[in-house]
């Protein structure tokens, strides 16, 4: 926009000339509809004059300046802006249903051992597969009953103590002990139906004490192949 239109606006709103068509109100209450433009005479300083009946006098320019605003087209769209931080994390939410239950796993294969035991002290079976019993022959000889489906003249078998309940003390010196259970044998003429157990425990010596190793009952497991 010029200086010379600049002017015109400013002069306009101040004598507040409205016109409708080619004419010119003195009021904007005599109006009968919208005017579209404003007509107006400006001197060569730029001063606004007023027009008779829409007609400028001489040496004065007329002018004619549109009242309704023609809406541009849309910008283009600016760059986005950086992310901002992020929010706080929100509220735990509800536990979800307990999903399906799976299929069941494929059967595995069979274990290779013909039996096994847990044994007490005092040669009692606490849980076993294909032991009928076991009996205490005399102190820390045990005789390990297989079921008649294994064979108790052949096979392998392997022995442990069990150390939460035997007699072993890691202590120092002459009060240490080791608890040894030991297979003497398979279908033997004191164990014709299983496995021959013994139980010892041994003292370490000493350059002033004489060691010992001792039958005694002791818990044990076992597992014959």
């Amino acid at each position: 926009m010029n200086k010379l239109s600049r002017s015109v606006m400013l002069s306009l709103g101040a004598f507040g000339l409205l016109a409708a068509g080619t004419g010119i109100a003195t009021a904007a209450t005599t109006l009968t509809a919208k005017p579209t433009h404003a007509v107006a005479c400006v001197n060569n300083t730029g001063a606004l004059v007023l027009a008779q009946n829409g007609i400028c006098g001489t040496g004065l320019t007329k002018v004619s300046l549109p009242l309704t605003a023609v809406k541009g087209m849309r910008g283009p769209r600016g760059v986005a802006g950086p992310a901002g931080p992020a929010g706080a994390p929100g509220t735990q939410g509800a536990q979800g249903a307990p999903g399906v239950q799976g299929n069941a796993g494929v059967q595995g294969a069979p274990g290779t051992a013909r039996a096994w035991a847990v044994v007490n002290k005092f040669g009692s079976l606490a849980t076993s597969f294909n032991v009928t019993s076991v009996t205490l022959i005399t102190t820390g000889q045990y005789c390990v009953h297989l079921a008649p489906s294994v064979f108790a003249g052949a096979g392998v078998a392997t022995v442990s103590p069990f150390y939460y309940a035997d007699d072993t003390n890691a202590a120092p010196s002459t009060t240490m002990s080791v608890t040894t259970v030991e297979v003497n044998g398979f279908g033997t003429g004191t164990c014709p139906d299983g496995v021959l157990v013994y139980a010892f425990v041994t003292v370490p010596g000493s350059p002033t004490v004489t060691g010992s190793v001792t039958f005694t009952d002791e818990p044990f497991n076992i597992i014959v192949g």
